[in-house]
């Protein structure tokens, strides 16, 4: 026997972040599309989600977000999509949230392309180079579609994300986690690569 008793030490970490070289997923449910920004609470910075309209052909957030909100925390809020994938590199659904415009911009592109479709029929790749703000580079590929193996769906249906609790900032895994809710997301690391948008910006 070990030193350490049979434990969990906390909530398990289900986001999908960028590494350096290949990142494969395959989107497995509709995006959700909204704004992030950050508001201090009791000392703590913590992540507010909006969800996105459109509005004169350009995304801005459902619900006004306060220029007071905005000159008190000098944080603009950011678009984001955000989605449950199939992460390839650890073997299991994740929650990836995507907020570089370039790779938005893509997926969007492949989504009205008529030879490739909704991108939840086939897997892409994000290709990243570059360790920091200046020199990261992000390049995406679709692969060409085919059906998600069998056991890979077997998986996938027993473990759901609730997208719902993650857009209020709590927490999307209850289902293999603890009880912990919103405190879970204050020691996550944010992925700060990619462009601050307002919500004035279009993709």
């Amino acid at each position: 026997m070990g030193m350490y008793p049979d434990a969990s030490v906390g909530s398990e970490n289900r986001y999908m972040k960028f590494k350096i070289g290949d990142n494969r997923f395959r989107i497995l449910e509709p995006v959700v599309i909204g704004f992030e920004y950050w508001e201090t609470i009791a000392g703590l910075k913590k992540p507010k989600r909006v969800f996105a309209e459109v509005r004169d052909g350009r995304f801005v957030p459902e619900k006004p977000i306060t220029t007071e909100h905005v000159l008190k925390e000098k944080d603009m809020p950011k678009l984001f999509n955000a989605f449950v994938v199939w992460n390839y590199q650890t073997q299991r659904v994740e929650l990836l949230e995507i907020t570089q415009k370039k790779i938005i911009r893509a997926i969007m592109a492949y989504d009205k392309s008529p030879d490739w479709g909704d991108p939840a029929k086939y897997d892409l790749n994000v290709i990243r180079s570059g360790t920091d703000f200046d020199n990261t580079t992000y390049e995406i590929q679709a692969i060409p579609p085919k059906p998600l193996a069998k056991e890979i769906q077997d998986i996938v249906d027993r473990s759901p994300i609730n997208m719902d609790a993650w857009m209020a900032g709590d927490n999307p895994f209850n289902d293999i986690s603890s009880n912990t809710t919103s405190s879970f997301e204050e020691d996550m690391e944010k992925e700060m690569l990619g462009d601050i948008m307002g919500s004035e910006d279009i993709i």
